[in-house]
């Protein structure tokens, strides 16, 4: 369990916020259903029990969420192998390590937890903190534009090969006599 909580908790320091939403809920819905499998003595792996089933009982708002990279999680979780009192103390890791590592306006699974859906009111929230996010910072290189001519190898102007610098050319005027 230290192992996975070390690396969610790197994860989600560096995750994009969309995936920090979808996290939170994905968690809730799978301890949530591994702990109703326990209290009623069935099996967890069953076929209705996929990534889109676990996160629309934590909430319908993410059943057009892609999916995919949360599986490895799953498996995870799985190999733990833990007994109900477990369950209920991971849920308890769980909801430290998100209000940890989660910024405060994104912070669902307290709400999910206390046993609340998300309204209408705080998902249009959710969605403003994420449209306004600020681009990734792109760093751009300045190259000399080669050419290429007559089918040969790319040939980089003279100028820049050169590394001659652009001067403004000063007329003198001598008087002849």
């Amino acid at each position: 369990m230290d192992a996975l909580e070390s690396e969610l908790k790197t994860f989600l320091f560096s995750a994009p916020r969309w995936m920090q939403l979808e996290m939170q809920g994905f968690w809730y819905g799978l301890i949530s259903r591994a702990i109703t499998c326990k209290e009623e003595k069935t099996a967890f792996l069953q076929e209705s029990n996929t990534i889109e089933t676990i996160l629309q009982h934590a909430d319908p708002e993410f059943s057009d969420w892609p999916t995919s990279w949360l599986e490895p999680y799953v498996q995870q979780f799985l190999a733990l192998d833990l007994t109900y009192d477990q369950h209920h103390e991971w849920f308890e890791r769980l909801d430290t390590i998100f209000r940890d590592s989660v910024p405060t306006d994104l912070d669902i699974f307290t709400t999910l937890a206390n046993g609340e859906l998300l309204t209408q009111e705080q998902w249009s929230r959710l969605y403003d903190a994420l449209a306004f996010l600020p681009p990734p910072v792109q760093q751009k290189r300045k190259y000399a534009k080669t050419r290429c001519n007559h089918g040969r190898r790319g040939i980089t102007p003279i100028r820049s090969r050169k590394a001659i610098t652009h001067k403004k050319h000063h007329y003198s005027f001598v008087k002849l006599q």
